[in-house]
């Protein structure tokens, strides 16, 4: 009786460990805030250590701000992408330091989200497609570029809510994910 609830026990046991995940949280680095000029805002940033991240299989990975400022009574449909060119804060504006004005990166990747500015509170974005594309597959980017999607109209974010979204400053990039063992030396053959 003992030796089969032990054998049950241990085998929920090694089902279960694939599913046990890490977390990593950590403050986003940089942090600029580019605009076209009239009422255009683009808003820049990224996290330096991700490269310690090497070597894991992500489960999921949020960007989790707080929203601040005066309420509006209105979504607000945003764009988050990946940045392609190097930048560094104060050294970038709408026309310089990328390829193209307002910032190169890949709208392919982009997380979208609708944020509620009728309330306070935490405000996250899904950027495990990402991260995925960027650790596991080594494709680099230089951070993230935060956007309106299309439907909003304009090439930007509107300087009143820019405020509403300064809670990025102090946003962190939370990702769950699993150490993925180094692959076993290879045999020699013929030895």
């Amino acid at each position: 009786m003992y030796r089969i609830i032990l054998t049950v026990s241990l085998l929920a046991l090694v089902v279960a460990l694939p599913t046990l995940a890490d977390r990593r949280s950590e403050a986003l680095a940089s942090h600029a805030v580019i605009n076209n000029g009239e009422d255009a805002n683009r808003i820049l940033f990224k996290a330096s250590g991700l490269r310690s991240l090497e070597s894991v299989a992500i489960r999921q990975a949020r960007i989790e701000f707080d929203l601040a400022g005066v309420t509006a009574d209105r979504e607000l449909h945003l764009s988050l992408c990946p940045v392609t060119t190097e930048w560094t804060a104060g050294n970038v504006s709408w026309e310089s330091g990328w390829s193209r004005p307002g910032g190169d990166f890949d709208e392919d990747l982009a997380s979208e989200v609708a944020v509620d500015l009728s309330r306070g509170g935490k405000a996250f974005f899904d950027v495990t497609p990402i991260l995925k594309e960027w650790l596991e597959h080594g494709v680099e980017f230089d951070g993230f570029i935060l956007t309106v999607q299309p439907r909003e109209g304009g090439e930007g974010i509107r300087g009143q809510d820019v405020g509403r979204l300064q809670g990025l400053q102090g946003a962190s990039l939370v990702v769950d994910y699993r150490k993925v063992p180094p692959p076993p030396p290879m045999a020699r053959l013929g030895r």
